[in-house]
Parts: structure tokens; sequence; C-alpha cells
């Protein structure tokens, strides 16, 4: 790994591209490929790359009618010419509009990983490598052809030997792991020389996107985390009758070969084919949404790339989700908030989703206009009442929620922004099945009853789950809470501050009480050593019993007059 100190400025625009041309830095032709693709989409100039490019050809002509594109469209062409690693960080950076402008987020938004297939020798030989078995020990049938080839990976159709059960075999690209993690390690190295190249793009941060999705894509690459995804969605989605995921095969499956049931059916984008199927299209879209609803309010796990090729109809209306390699998470606490933030929204209490959407962004309440994030917070259900009734409004849902948090300067989970993403998909191959089909009417219509029933909420939903929240929040705490208290007692750290006026009353009372019981232990103690010495010298009843009640007497006095006088 290349020291990033070398990307000091002080060195000069060109001195940290000849470091890392340098023949000692194992990925220098890569570095190359991405400065020389850099410089020819029109994002290179400031460090005057060429003279320094010895491996790679500029093409004037070339450059020439790239120039006349917008910025946005340069930008996708440069991700598309870098090859797979790039193209599935086009694909991410399309989910954040609060990071890009939203033309780049909208031109992204259109990039796809379609890419030669690998040969069938190859495929052939890494599924034997993987499952240490011959490839006809395995299947009795292995079509040659892929029936989809993406930038990770390719399907082919197989039949099981033995069991004679189709099934769709997933084959990982040979290298990829190592391309992949070659391009985030040089990512890494030039995240300085990016965010130079990328100056004009308002709150551009290359270190932390590229973290966010170095995170996310080694995650895909390993199909042992999708086979686990799908089991999860399988449970998950259990409770739906119309929904179905496929089984895996696990004995048959790796981290780079994935063998799963096949599914007899035909993709949203076929509406032909889904006509001759006599499909109820209003009903396979009421499926869809509330699926996507409980998976992201209930489950908060979902699928994150909800295309038309990644959902398929099968008989009797039953709709089919495909490639869990994408998926979005929510722990517990976000997908508690975004339920309240939306229910607020739904009921239009547009203070509990201002407060809520605060919380969700970890902001300062003492650095928020909440009069005005309330104004904007309205302004978005009116726009959502407007898309209802098909006004055309140039900006999307998803583009107006980012720009209310980049205004007010608060920073939400990319999980947020990725479920809201995967909701407008999921609306708009809704929409072109059932032009009727809105997913806020979806959202109205299951939210509640889905919170109802797992938390078994009162009438009043938003009070219920904000008290259900705070439960879980103070219980989550208190341990930590404790734990804190205890060392600072045993390292003599801890100070309790006492207000002395508060206790003055108390310390007279205490000093009463304090003369009175030594009277009373003085008093006791006489009249049981003139009891002893009388039984002792043999002294009758009658005077001992006067020198007792003398005694108490004297006692009831001096208590009555030290209560009064202290």
């Amino acid at each position: 790994m290349l020291n990033r100190d070398v990307l000091d400025d002080s060195e000069g625009p060109r001195e940290p591209v000849r470091r890392l041309l340098s023949q000692k830095y194992v990925h220098y032709k890569r570095v190359g490929e991405i400065l020389s693709a850099l410089s020819r989409y029109g994002f290179g100039r400031l460090w005057d790359a060429t003279s320094l490019l010895k491996d790679t050809k500029l093409d004037s002509e070339e450059k020439k009618d790239i120039a006349s594109q917008r910025s946005s469209v340069r930008f996708r062409l440069l991700l598309e010419s870098l090859g797979p690693t790039f193209i599935k960080l086009g694909q991410m950076l399309s989910t954040r509009s609060d990071l890009i402008p939203k033309d780049y987020a909208e031109e992204l938004g259109s990039l796809r990983d379609d890419v030669p297939p690998i040969p069938i020798e190859k495929v052939k030989e890494i599924v034997e490598e993987e499952l240490g078995k011959k490839i006809n020990a395995v299947f009795e049938f292995f079509d040659k052809s892929p029936i989809a080839a993406a930038s990770i990976g390719q399907v082919h159709v197989g039949i099981l030997k033995g069991t004679k059960e189709k099934v769709a075999v997933k084959v990982q690209r040979p290298d990829i792991k190592e391309i992949i993690k070659a391009d985030i390690e040089i990512l890494n190295n030039i995240s300085e020389l990016l965010k130079r190249a990328f100056k004009n793009i308002e709150n551009f941060d290359p270190q932390g996107i590229i973290d966010e999705f170095g995170h996310m894509i080694l995650r895909e690459i390993d199909y042992t985390l999708e086979a686990r995804n799908i089991e999860r969605f399988k449970d998950n989605m259990s409770s739906l009758e119309s929904v179905v995921i496929p089984k895996v095969y696990w004995k048959f499956s790796t981290k780079k070969v994935l063998c799963m049931e096949f599914i007899e059916g035909a993709s949203l984008d076929s509406q032909n084919k889904l006509r001759e199927m006599n499909t109820d299209f209003k009903a396979i879209t009421d499926t869809l949404g509330r699926a996507y609803i409980k998976q992201i309010f209930i489950d908060g796990f979902f699928h994150a790339d909800p295309h038309q090729d990644n959902i398929f109809v099968m008989k009797g209306n039953r709709v089919c989700f495909l490639d869990f390699g994408a998926i979005g998470y929510m722990n517990d606490e976000t997908r508690e908030q975004v339920g309240t933030f939306y229910i607020s929204l739904i009921q239009k209490n547009v203070s509990k989703a201002a407060s809520t959407f605060v919380e969700m962004s970890q902001g300062r309440e003492s650095e928020i206009n909440f009069q005005r994030l309330e104004w904007d917070l309205r302004d978005f259900i009116d726009f959502s009442l407007l898309k209802k009734e098909d006004v055309p409004i140039a900006e999307g849902m998803n583009q107006r929620m980012a720009d209310i948090a980049i205004r007010h300067k608060l920073m939400l989970p990319s999980s947020f922004f990725l479920f809201e993403r995967a909701l407008m998909q999921v609306e708009g191959v809704c929409r072109d099945l059932n032009p009727k089909f809105d997913i806020v009417e979806v959202a109205q219509a299951n939210i509640i009853p889905l919170l109802q029933d797992r938390y078994k909420l009162r009438p009043d939903p938003i009070q219920a789950l904000e008290t259900a929240r705070e439960y879980r929040k103070f219980a989550h705490s208190l341990p930590k809470r404790a734990d804190k208290i205890l060392r600072k007692l045993e390292s003599d750290q801890l100070m309790i501050k006492v207000d002395h006026a508060i206790f003055d009353d108390l310390k007279s009372y205490i000093r009463k009480i304090g003369v009175i019981v030594s009277i009373s232990i003085m008093a006791a103690a006489l009249v049981i050593y003139i009891a002893w010495t009388g039984q002792v010298i043999n002294i009758e009843f009658l005077p001992i019993t006067l020198s007792v009640l003398s005694i108490v007497i004297i006692w009831l006095i001096a208590v009555i007059i030290i209560y009064r006088r202290l």
C-alpha cells in the first residue's frame, strides 16, 4: 500500500502521479490506465498527466467527441471504460444523491454491467475446482450458454445428477476478487487526486465513498454471503404466500459458485409473456408493494436492486426475487426511526417527522432551524400528493429528500437513501404494469398494520412505537451507564454535587434526633441499672417502680425541652 503522505500538496501536482506510476509500485500499470481515462474524459487536467503516461495512448479525435458531452455523461463513460469495479462504484453512487449532484446520480442510474460471457471451458474449470468434482459427476446437464452475464459472474442452467432437479448455477468470473481488491487499493491511494479532479462536484468525499463501496462490493463477491441472504429472505417472506424465494443447494455452493433452484416464469419486462400467463397485474404490484414495505419497515433487510430483470412472475400470480448480492440493512434503531418518520409523514405530523429526521442523521437539535425543516417536509408531503395525481414534476422524491438533508446540513445513513431508491424502483416497475399503482397508498395501507403486528401497538402507532423505542434505548444503554458509574467509584472519581441549602432543615432535625437518642439511651441504661440493683440488694417493688417512673418523667421533660429549643 502506498503511503498517503506522498500526496502532500507541497510536492506539486505532478509528484504524486510520478510516484504512483513508479515501477516500484505494484499497481503502476493499472494506475496509468485510470489516470489516462481521467484525462481522456476530461477529469485529469490539473496534473498534466499526458507526459507521464508512457504505456497509454490518447486519441485526440475521441477526446473531441467526448468533450461535447455533459460532465455527468463523461463521468458515466469514464466508469464504464474502467471495468467491473468502477461500474459497481457508479451503481452505488447512483443511490447516493446526497453525495453527488442529481444529474450525476440520474446518469449513473442507467449503468448496466453487461459484459461478454466467460468461455465455457473456464466456467467448467472454476466449477470443478470449487466443487472438487468433475462437472459431469454433479450435473446430468450443464448448458454451455449462460442465461445472464454480468461483471462479477454469469448464470448457467443445469440439471442435478440423480435428482433431475433443474438449477441455476451462478459462476464467478476468474480473478475478479483480485481485480476488485487491487482497484480498491488504487482508489484509496489516489483518493486525494480524485478529490482534486472532481473538485467541482459539491459534497464529493472520495475517501468516504471508497470506504463504503469497498465494504459493499467485497461482500457481494462472496457467494456464501449471498446464499445466506437468500435463506434469510426465505424466512422473512414466509408469511407472504404470493412471494417465492429460490432454494439454495448448499452442497454445491461455495464462495465462487452458487447453486439455486431454477425459477420458471417471466421477468417483469416481458409483458407479452406475462399476458400469455394470464397475469393479474394489480395482484402482482400489490404483492410487490407489500413485500417491500415489510422488508424495509419490519425486517430492516431488503433487496437493494429491484430492477425488472431481478423480479420474476410465476404461475398463480406469484412473485420471485432474484439476485441477492446487493442487499440493504437497517439496524433496529434506524428501522424504528424510519418507521416513525414515515408514519408521521403519512399522518402529516410534520413536527414529529422533523424531530425524527434530525435524530436519524444524528444532528444537533440546537443547530437546526426546525421551523424551516418543517416547512420543507410539508412541501415534500404536498409534492408526494402531486406525484400521486400524475402532475409532471422534474425531480424525484429521492432527490427531494436528499435536497432537504443537504439544505439543513444533515448526513442521513446510507441505508436511508438505499431503501428510498429501492422503493422508487419498485414503484417504477409496478407502474409500468399497473399505472394506478401508488407506493404511498400501499405504505398507508400496510405500514401501521405490520408495525401493530410486530410491536402489538396501541391505537396511536406513533406514540406506541416511540415508547417501544425509548424502552429499547434505555435497556441497551443501562449496562454501559452502570459500568461507567462503578468504574468511577472504583477509581474514586465519582463526584456528587449537593446544594447545602437543601439540607439545612435536615441537619437541624438530625441534631435534635441525635440528642434525644443519646438521652434515651442514658435513661434506659439508668432504668436497667436501678432494676438490676434493686433485685440484687432485695429493695421492695414500690421504691423501684417509683424510681423508674421518675426517670421516665424526667426523660419526657428533657425530650420536650430539647425538641423545642434546638
